[in-house]
């Protein structure tokens, strides 16, 4: 059987043959593609936002701050040491509450008594010697009048009372001194107060100018607030009318009366100036340095709306419901305001809010003019 010889390809041919090969894989890829069909348009839906709304509805309301305030108090006395002493008793402890003249610290009064002493006999040595001068000028004057003495004798006589007189004067002084050491012994309350701090122990040995006790009066009691700098003008014109503003302080769970009183005179920081505030009645009780939470109720404000906090964007921006669209409107911010048993909200004010507006409570990260919207009342 003879078995067949394929025929052999020519040489320029076989050479050519993988360009040819590209060219009709090319020819054929652009015939698909001309050939090719449309693929189906795709419609993107706009998308929409489902939003909680409310009906703004215009009031006069009393907008209110929130504040913290730190308690301190006016009447507070630190205690030193006006001599140098030992300390012999100590009377008090810290938290006691003590009464206008009480012992507090009694310190060793033996050097003090011992120069009263002294001074006490001297004093009277003096107004001795004072007494015979006297008599001795009297004597000089009838001596006087009877021929039987110059005036020399009579100017020397009253010049020697004069001296007895400045001895006697310069005693007194150093007995008043004296007598008052022995009484800065004894350290007593300046008023009604609770003790802060016991600085000394007995055994210590004082100078004068260090502190011994610490103590202030509780009915004087004071919050100090930190008042915003945008709310200066209103608290001002507001004190400056009415003398006084109503305020609630949360003490322990439960709400108290306050009163602010009056600013402070001068900033503290860049602009924050503080304000004043006391419990009426006063709670005695209260500590110093304790921070309670203060809210301030400020005049009535007309023609003003109470909205959510979420519905605030950038502190002076809310969005109304247009239809299916959302419109900002730039609002004045006025102040936070409690209705009892509800959530806090803040007062705004523009002339382009109005009564029957669907506020957008819902705070959407990409709030903008325009943006589709689905209200939900």
């Amino acid at each position: 059987m003879i078995v067949g010889v394929p025929p052999r390809i020519p040489e320029p041919l076989r050479r050519r043959l993988p360009l040819l090969i590209l060219l009709g894989a090319f020819a054929l890829a652009l015939l698909l593609w001309y050939t090719r069909s449309p693929p189906p348009a795709t419609v993107v839906a706009e998308k929409v936002w489902p939003v909680s709304t409310e009906t703004i509805q215009l009031r006069e309301l009393a907008p209110s701050l929130q504040l913290y305030g730190r308690v301190e108090s006016p009447a507070a006395a630190d205690m030193g040491s006006n001599i140098a002493a030992d300390v012999e008793e100590v009377r008090v402890l810290e938290g006691d509450s003590v009464r206008k003249g009480q012992l507090l610290v009694r310190m060793d009064d033996d050097e003090p008594a011992i120069r009263v002493r002294g001074d006490e006999a001297a004093l009277r040595h003096e107004r001795e010697l004072l007494a015979l001068a006297r008599k001795d000028l009297a004597r000089a004057e009838q001596l006087y009048r009877d021929g039987l003495a110059s005036q020399a004798d009579v100017d020397a006589a009253r010049q020697a009372v004069e001296q007895r007189a400045l001895a006697v004067a310069g005693r007194e002084q150093s007995l008043a001194a004296a007598r008052l050491a022995l009484e800065r012994t004894r350290v007593v309350a300046p008023f009604d107060g609770r003790v802060t701090r016991v600085a000394v122990a007995v055994g210590d040995r004082v100078t004068p100018g260090q502190p011994l006790v610490s103590l202030y009066d509780p009915v004087r009691l004071e919050l100090r607030a930190p008042m915003p700098a945008a709310y200066l003008p209103r608290l001002r014109q507001a004190l400056a009318a009415a003398g006084r503003l109503p305020a609630r302080v949360m003490l322990d769970g439960e709400e108290a009366p306050a009163l602010l009183l009056r600013l402070s005179g001068e900033a503290r920081g860049s602009s924050n100036v503080d304000g004043f505030f006391r419990l009426d009645p006063p709670r005695p009780e209260l500590e110093p340095g304790r921070t309670l939470e203060i809210t301030l109720l400020l005049p009535p404000e007309p023609a003003v709306a109470a909205v959510p906090f979420e519905a605030l964007y950038q502190n002076n921006r809310v969005y109304v419901a247009e239809g299916e669209r959302m419109r900002g409107i730039t609002v004045e911010r006025i102040g936070e305001y409690r209705a009892p048993g509800e959530r806090p909200r803040v007062l705004v004010r523009s002339p382009a809010l109005q009564d029957g507006m669907r506020l957008i409570t819902t705070q959407l990260p990409l709030a903008v003019d325009g943006l589709k919207v689905s209200p939900q009342d």
